[in-house]
């Protein structure tokens, strides 16, 4: 059954919204005043404690610039982000009931699928079950006849038992038409002791560990230098703070 959803008059007319937005020209005096500060910086060496305090000067320097300039590109992307979030609001509950209940039919369909093939492949078995028996009782009674002295009976037995010898056709599941399913493999940790255990000795898994980066830094800052764990290293990046 095909069914052709028609669109309304209504979701006919729609047209995409345009927006238009101003951007600064090459010769913008912010930019520039921004890029020339920042090219002081290339070649800048401290060599002594006053070149040390101008660098501090020019680090907040650098700080309210940027801190303008934020303020400057959020100005204009502040609509945008409001008028898309506006926009997901309006589209996102309809487009999530249809991916849920694709979700929903594609399940089905799977558990459909699965219990077709297990009730195909027991009568597939049955089928070969039966044929086997019958084989076996012909090869019984071809064997008798021909102990008996029946040779004709044994041969024309010998021929039934030629055309059971052949392959039994297997019942096939049926298909529908632009559907199709597949096997997708997957796998998940269900004990992760014993998968560190494996990748301790097989080393070559170790891909399959991946670090807590935040855990790690947040017992560095806990613990400093105390920090005694084999493999890992605690040590102070330092950083240089401006207060503008």
């Amino acid at each position: 059954m095909q069914t052709t959803i028609e669109p309304t008059i209504a979701e006919a007319a729609i047209e995409p919204t345009q927006i238009t937005v101003a951007m600064p020209r090459d010769n913008d005096k912010q930019f520039q005043r921004a890029l020339a500060e920042a090219a002081v910086a290339n070649d800048y060496v401290i060599d002594s404690q006053d070149m040390y305090e101008y660098a501090a000067h020019q680090l907040t320097v650098y700080k309210q610039q940027a801190e303008a300039l934020e303020a400057r590109r959020t100005a204009i992307t502040g609509p945008m982000n409001v008028a898309l979030r506006n926009v997901n609001a309006l589209f996102k509950p309809v487009s999530e009931k249809l991916e849920e209940a694709s979700r929903l039919l594609r399940s089905r369909m799977l558990e459909w699928t699965r219990r077709e093939q297990q009730r195909i492949a027991a009568e597939n078995a049955e089928r070969e079950r039966q044929a086997r028996v019958l084989r076996e009782e012909l090869e019984a009674r071809a064997k008798a006849a021909a102990q008996g002295g029946r040779a004709e009976e044994a041969f024309a037995l010998s021929q039934s038992i030629d055309v059971m010898s052949a392959p039994v056709q297997p019942v096939q599941p049926a298909k529908v038409q632009g559907v199709s399913t597949r096997q997708v493999w997957t796998a998940e940790c269900t004990d992760l002791h014993a998968l560190v255990a494996y990748v301790a000795a097989h080393p070559e898994y170790l891909n399959l560990l991946q670090i807590n980066q935040t855990a790690l830094t947040a017992l560095a800052k806990a613990q400093k230098k105390a920090l005694a764990i084999p493999g890992v290293r605690a040590f102070d990046k330092g950083t240089v703070a401006v207060r503008g």
